[in-house]
């Protein structure tokens, strides 16, 4: 019993801050995770060129990529065309402070269409593009340099007119154009780490969990990306695994972990759902039989208990 109350003090301790992970407009999921698979169906999955895998923003072995700076890269194939709005995701991890590099892209410099995300050569931080105006378009730089190797959240936002860059789940930057035409529609590939024409503008550091979405969010959805996966306090924390798709409606598995038992909890306490076969890498643990709340999952493996807060729909 006194364990039970504890994983939900615990869970409960989660809910500050908590808000739910848009799925919404969710067109390409690469969590890094020993692969670039898209998780969600919708871009393709991408080829890896040089990258290789790196220790991931939870301290999960394989959990994310590093780039070197000279010619690694992951390319997607040119399989979905964003039209006026589009939010761009990804946790970087970087030193350099000498050259201007491209985290992540549908862009390139021979189209007026397009958007990305990169750095300038001191270690600020930027989101820009192009949407058939014959005109470069940017979102200004953020405040400050972040090239502190440390994890950083940033989110670029193309909203028709207005073009925004977050830093850590806060607005750091913006611009309002007026402009009549505002296409994005590129046919460019989704890359990561280089721009496919022009100087490449290589990376070097590190990238984890990107994701695109084929419209504006708004602080809500950024913050809890940010948050996500932690207790909604700054800094993540162990013992938290990571679930996908996390709201749910049929079938949920673990990106970070393979468990050897697994247990889901309702909000009254109540047992739902219990895996004690272990679960192979990216098997999944059908929900669908659930009704549509807030439910608590216990994961082992090995010695460790993870845990997590599930949304289903």
């Amino acid at each position: 019993m006194k364990r039970i109350f504890a994983f939900f003090l615990l869970l409960l301790l989660s809910i500050v801050g908590f808000s739910q992970v848009p799925t919404v407009g969710l067109v390409g999921y690469w969590p890094f995770d020993g692969n670039a698979l898209d998780m969600s169906g919708c871009i393709g999955h991408g080829t890896i060129s040089g990258a290789v895998s790196d220790t991931g923003r939870f301290d999960d072995i394989d959990g994310a990529y590093w780039f070197d700076g000279v010619n690694d890269r992951i390319s997607c194939a040119d399989t979905f065309h964003l039209k006026t709005r589009a939010t761009l995701c990804l946790w970087v991890k970087f030193t350099d402070t000498t050259r201007t590099m491209v985290f992540m892209c549908k862009y390139n410099a021979g189209m007026d269409e397009g958007l990305m995300l990169g750095k300038i050569n001191d270690g600020h931080v930027f989101c820009a593009g192009r949407n058939g105006n014959n005109q470069y378009l940017t979102t200004g730089y953020s405040k400050g340099p972040i090239a502190d190797d440390e994890w950083h959240f940033l989110v670029g936002v193309c909203d028709s007119n207005k073009w925004e860059i977050w830093v850590d789940g806060q607005l750091d930057n913006s611009a309002t154009y007026n402009l009549t035409n505002y296409s994005i529609q590129s046919t460019s590939p989704v890359t990561f780490g280089y721009e496919p024409v022009g100087s490449a503008f290589y990376y070097e550091g590190s990238l984890d969990d990107a994701r695109i979405y084929n419209r504006a969010l708004n602080q809500t959805g950024i913050q809890a990306l940010f948050y996500e996966g932690t207790t909604g306090l700054q800094g993540h924390k162990t013992g938290i695994c990571r679930v996908f798709p996390n709201p749910a409606t049929e079938s949920i598995s673990f990106s970070d972990i393979k468990p050897e038992s697994v247990r889901i909890y309702d909000q009254q306490g109540r047992l739902v759902i219990a895996v004690d076969n272990g679960l192979t890498d990216g098997e999944k643990i059908d929900v669908s039989g659930l009704s549509n709340g807030v439910y608590y999952i216990e994961a082992v493996e090995g010695a460790k208990v993870y845990h997590q807060k599930l949304l289903k729909e």
